[in-house]
């Protein structure tokens, strides 16, 4: 039969190599991302074209 009086574990499995346990008040604060430009529509017409070359590079590949 088990024991019951023994007290159970609350992190059975912990990474004995991890980090301790930070104590209350002392948490980790995320940086904000900084604010990123929309793309402008230079940027754009860049993608369509770079995607425009990467289509017809696999359609001649196939063609081929």
């Amino acid at each position: 039969m088990a024991d019951d009086s023994r007290r159970t574990e609350l992190h059975p499995h912990r990474d004995p190599s991890g980090r301790p346990p930070q104590p209350d008040g002392d948490r980790v604060v995320a940086e904000p991302t900084p604010n990123k430009p929309p793309a402008t529509t230079r940027h754009m017409w860049i993608a369509a074209l770079i995607l425009t070359i990467v289509v017809a590079a696999i359609t001649i590949g196939v063609v081929r």
